[in-house]
């Protein structure tokens, strides 16, 4: 009959409701109660409550959070709802870098939840090249989740500088250089008639840098070659003149009033004098 039907309907009506959205209700809200709280609160509208935990930048400690089903959304009345207390700000300690490869270090950040930031290097004399010197926050350091931290990396000993040492004692350069951590070697001593004996001539590099443990090599002067004068007495001027140069000197000539013949020399025969200086002939 009809009324049978319609109650029919009524039934399915109410039915479908109550499935749909009769036995639902919208979650209370639970934020930055304490535990017993919220506890207190799920009691009073007749859930069960459960609990979590998550980190909060502005959730104290042991407050709620947030919720499962969140504030407002649907939940079944008399459900189970999960409130999440604070951990309080998520923070993690910056591991020790200092003395690790950038490829350890950059594992040791990633278990920390940290990042490895930007990478300088750096001159340092007592660790060797590719290993860390320093990060930029100290260990042990509490910081965000994702934190960048930078490192100095050693690019091992800074090469040492090349000064001149010409015309300055060569014992003077090889102290210099010993201490700063170069091999010093001397090639063959050569004669200057400009720098004295004992003296730096040249340097091998000359300028520029040396790394640590590379060597330099000094010429070293033996002061102006010395050369015995050669005897010219009865000689023509001319033969004398000639005989004096080829045997390197510059010769200046002194004449008397009589022939051409040479008499002597200054310096005298066989005396040494620097190549290249000027004996005086006498002629008469």
């Amino acid at each position: 009959s009809l009324a049978v039907l319609l109650v029919v309907t009524v039934v399915l009506g109410v039915g479908a409701w109550y499935l749909l959205a009769g036995r639902f209700t919208a979650t209370p809200d639970f934020t930055n109660l304490t535990q017993e709280q919220a506890q207190a609160l799920a009691a009073q509208k007749g859930f069960s409550l459960g609990f979590d935990a998550d980190y909060s930048e502005t959730v104290p400690k042991g407050q709620v959070v947030r919720t499962d089903p969140a504030k407002g959304d649907r939940v079944a009345i008399g459900g189970t709802i999960v409130a999440f207390l604070s951990k309080g700000p998520e923070r993690y300690p910056v591991p020790s870098l200092a003395g690790r490869t950038v490829s350890d270090a950059e594992t040791a950040l990633t278990e920390a939840h940290l990042v490895l930031g930007k990478q300088t290097e750096v001159w340092d004399d007592n660790i060797k090249a590719g290993i860390i010197v320093s990060g930029s926050i100290e260990p042990t350091t509490m910081v965000k989740p994702g934190t960048s931290v930078d490192v100095n990396v050693s690019k091992g000993p800074a090469p040492v500088k090349i000064v001149s040492f010409v015309n300055k004692p060569f014992t003077d350069a090889e102290t210099f250089y010993k201490n700063a951590g170069l091999v010093v070697q001397r090639a063959e001593d050569k004669f200057s008639t400009t720098i004295a004996a004992g003296n730096v001539i040249s340097s091998d590099p000359k300028s520029g840098t040396v790394p640590r443990g590379g060597t330099i090599t000094f010429t070293v002067s033996k002061g102006p070659e010395m050369i015995a004068v050669p005897g010219i007495r009865g000689l023509s001027e001319k033969d004398a003149k000639a005989k004096l140069k080829a045997a390197g000197f510059k010769v200046t000539v002194q004449r008397g009033i009589f022939g051409p013949t040479a008499l002597g020399t200054n310096p005298g025969e066989g005396q040494l004098a620097p190549k290249g200086s000027t004996v005086t002939l006498y002629v008469s």
